[in-house]
């Protein structure tokens, strides 16, 4: 045995399991024995898909604590890619009681749509480019209604089935569904063409553009463009959409062609 004055520093690692994801808890905090005086900090680091929530009614001799707080008394945790510091505590007594309450974020996803339109004289080829943000939970399938006319292509990473619907929407869509071989979480990206003949006669002739409509998404943001032989006039008329100006699109079209 060797005794030390001064300041020692100790690690020590614990680990309790959790087999539901939502629920109540009580921080388990270690106790060191034969010390006239104690201060202490808590942070609590979880996966940005479990929400937790503290209560003050379930704090005993411990209060809620800034980050800021922390990183002024050196303690600065550094939480693993996807997850964050959900909540940090300090306490200046025993006996010490943190109560928490968690809970399993729902799936969040968020998409992007990209549009090219390319007018021929004999037809029209639409390539439209998907890119979802899958956050808190992943997901395997996607869905989307497109015209129900079109031979489309599908393609994008993971894929393991592509299923059409047999019955047409009021709207004239129809759904498809994508199914990939293993849960996607993050970003991942689908990109569908198809091309539809016309005939531009000297009077010239009315074509409805139909864009992908996502299903199963919480927000969906877009853009389309559309582009011309040098060799046609075109004019055009929007439902729905803000008309902007060519410079002013996100994404490069050759990007999206």
């Amino acid at each position: 045995t060797k005794k030390v004055l001064g300041q020692l520093k100790l690690a020590v690692v614990a680990s309790q399991p959790r087999t539901v994801q939502t629920g109540e808890l009580e921080l388990p905090i270690i106790e060191p024995v034969g010390v006239p005086r104690e201060q202490g900090l808590v942070a609590v680091i979880a996966p940005d898909s479990i929400e937790v929530n503290s209560d003050p009614t379930k704090l005993e001799s411990a209060r809620a604590a800034t980050p800021a707080e922390l990183a002024v008394r050196g303690f600065n945790p550094q939480p693993p890619p996807g997850s964050t510091v959900a909540a940090s505590f300090a306490f200046t007594r025993r006996p010490v009681k943190i109560g928490l309450a968690t809970r399993e974020r729902p799936r969040r996803v968020l998409a992007s749509v990209s549009t090219v339109a390319s007018v021929k004289e004999d037809m029209v080829s639409v390539t439209t480019k998907i890119i979802y943000d899958i956050q808190y939970a992943g997901t395997d399938t996607f869905r989307f209604a497109a015209p129900a006319t079109a031979k489309l292509e599908i393609t994008g990473d993971g894929i393991k089935e592509k299923r059409k619907a047999d019955q047409a929407e009021d709207d004239g869509s129809v759904i498809w569904t994508v199914v990939l071989h293993s849960e996607a979480l993050g970003s991942r990206g689908l990109t569908v063409t198809y091309d539809e003949k016309i005939s531009v006669p000297e009077k010239g002739v009315s074509q409805l553009i139909q864009p992908i409509r996502l299903l199963d998404v919480d927000r969906e943001t877009g853009e389309i463009a559309i582009l011309k032989d040098r060799s046609l006039a075109i004019s055009a008329t929007q439902e729905g959409l803000e008309e902007i100006d060519a410079r002013e699109l996100t994404i490069g079209i050759s990007r999206v062609r």
